[in-house]
């Protein structure tokens, strides 16, 4: 003789499965979905800041490129590379600060001091601090060339 594996219940008793416990996996899945979204604006927000380190350190190579072949070294300098580093990175070279060239000689120096800030408080501050350098060409003197 089979018997069976729930015992007979009466009307009003709670059905299988069911022990008042609606509405717990809703609380888990939205704490795990937060959690995931945040996970994911903290790298994304890394990559971001990864990419505008690599965006300044070529804003100011070109910046400095530029310096050395023009007859104002300085303020070519330092257009140039604020217009990259806006062209690159947009509203966050704001936030990056200005670009400052020199000229050490016959070397035309770009450099930048500043920070790039976290969308979340659990990201940190990135400092940003770098610098690059062309050397200028020489003037040619035709009388003198071969």
């Amino acid at each position: 003789m089979r018997t069976a594996l729930t015992p007979n219940r009466g009307p009003g008793e709670p059905q299988r499965g069911d022990r008042g416990e609606g509405g717990y996996l809703t609380i888990e899945m939205l704490t795990a979905v937060a959690a995931s979204l945040v996970l994911l604006v903290v790298v994304v927000n890394l990559l971001v800041m990864a990419y505008a380190h690599g965006a300044v350190r070529a804003a100011l190579d070109e910046g400095a490129r530029a310096g050395a072949r023009h007859e104002q070294p300085v303020a070519a300098c330092q257009t140039r590379a604020q217009h990259a580093l806006e062209g690159l990175v947009g509203a966050l070279s704001e936030e990056i600060g200005e670009v400052s060239c020199t000229s050490e000689g016959s070397v035309i120096v770009a450099s930048i001091d500043g920070e790039l800030g976290g969308w979340l408080p659990l990201v940190p501050t990135l400092p940003v601090q770098e610098r690059a350098s062309s050397a200028q060409a020489l003037a040619r003197d035709p009388a003198t060339e071969p």
